[in-house]
């Protein structure tokens, strides 16, 4: 009995000995005093990640060198002529300074290459693609950014439009009729009234001034009359006052049919396609020099030489400037307007449109 005791005692002693060892390797736990982590990490706080990278960084351009031009709200972009000034600005990070070069020319603030100042301005003074850098530094002088580069192309004059005066029709005219064109450009600051000098042709001969009798002018619009029938086309040349030789050209887009009747406009209702069995209405707008003027109306199928004239109710060819046709067939045809003043053998002037029957019932 008394060693069975003594083996008892002996093992309490050594499980206790076993237990102490073990809670000596647990560590204490932060939730709450006394307790203790039974293998579980410590819930200690994590300290916020803070930026400690403060090299100087250029991002970008934006401004003037960014859009390379001048914006327009269709999307548009009209580029940067001699006479402007561009803004030269870019978006950075730890920047304290700020260095700029355009082809391979540092532009200085106040004659230094480097300055807090973080744009500055660069005046056009020729065409051509021109190279644009930046780099900056921080608060130590020696951390300094890669350099930003950027390329924008600029034009010695820039035409933005040719065209007829918005009181002018479209692409025709009668003989003895004032017709205007306009040249708008692209004006840079320091234009005034006489920075450009314009010259204009007519089916390629230069129309001199009326007062002066020079082939350039400073004005930017042109009135002329036709003296006959014909075609004309119009060209206008610019150059700026201080140079001898044309720097751009345009040519007005459409040629003006001139006759002593004409076409305004010729439409078909409905509008370019019919079912077999409708009615089509042929309308025109025909204005005529003498106020006088007659109107046919012709139609072929696609393939077809001639035209098939719609009589008159009265059975005459010649008539007004509105008329009914009524298909017969399904097909592709060429529906023809014909002007002339009353007399003369040929037409003036005329028009043609595409018109398609499909298949349909009476």
């Amino acid at each position: 009995m008394k060693n069975s005791w003594a083996y008892w005692i002996g093992g309490v002693i050594v499980l206790a000995g076993v237990l102490a060892g073990l809670l000596r390797h647990v560590p204490q736990s932060n939730t709450g005093p006394g307790a203790r982590n039974l293998g579980i990490a410590p819930t200690t706080k994590v300290p916020d990640i803070k930026a400690v990278n403060n090299v100087p960084v250029v991002t970008g351009f934006k401004g003037d060198v960014e859009d390379g031009g001048i914006l327009q709200n269709d999307g548009t972009k009209i580029p940067f002529v001699i006479g402007d000034t561009l803004k030269l600005e870019a978006d950075t990070l730890n920047a304290m300074e700020y260095r700029w070069v355009v082809d391979g020319q540092v532009i200085k603030d106040k004659d230094q290459e480097w300055s807090n100042k973080p744009d500055r301005e660069w005046d056009v003074t020729s065409g051509g693609d021109h190279v644009f850098t930046v780099q900056v530094r921080g608060s130590d002088p020696t951390q300094m950014s890669q350099v930003r580069e950027k390329t924008v192309k600029t034009e010695k004059l820039f035409i933005t439009s040719f065209e007829a005066n918005i009181t002018e029709e479209e692409d025709r005219a009668l003989v003895g009729s004032d017709y205007t064109v306009e040249v708008s450009m692209a004006d840079p600051l320091t234009a005034d009234a006489d920075f450009y000098r314009y010259r204009y042709s007519i089916n390629e001969e230069v129309i001199k001034h009326p007062e002066d009798g020079e082939e350039w002018t400073t004005e930017s619009s042109l009135t002329y009359t036709f003296p006959s029938a014909g075609k004309y086309s119009f060209k206008v040349e610019v150059r700026r006052a201080t140079e001898k030789n044309t720097e751009a050209t345009a040519t007005l887009a459409q040629t003006i049919e001139v006759a002593d009747a004409v076409l305004l406009k010729f439409d078909a209702y409905p509008d370019n396609t019919a079912a077999l069995g409708t009615t089509v209405n042929l309308d025109s707008f025909p204005t005529s020099s003498f106020g006088k003027s007659e109107v046919r109306f012709g139609v072929r199928r696609i393939d077809a030489a001639d035209f098939d004239w719609i009589p008159e109710q009265d059975g005459t060819v010649w008539g007004d400037s509105e008329r009914d046709w009524h298909p017969t067939e399904p097909g592709t045809y060429i529906v023809r307007a014909e002007i002339r003043e009353p007399g003369k053998p040929d037409c003036d002037d005329h028009r043609e449109l595409k018109y398609t029957i499909t298949e349909g019932g009476f």
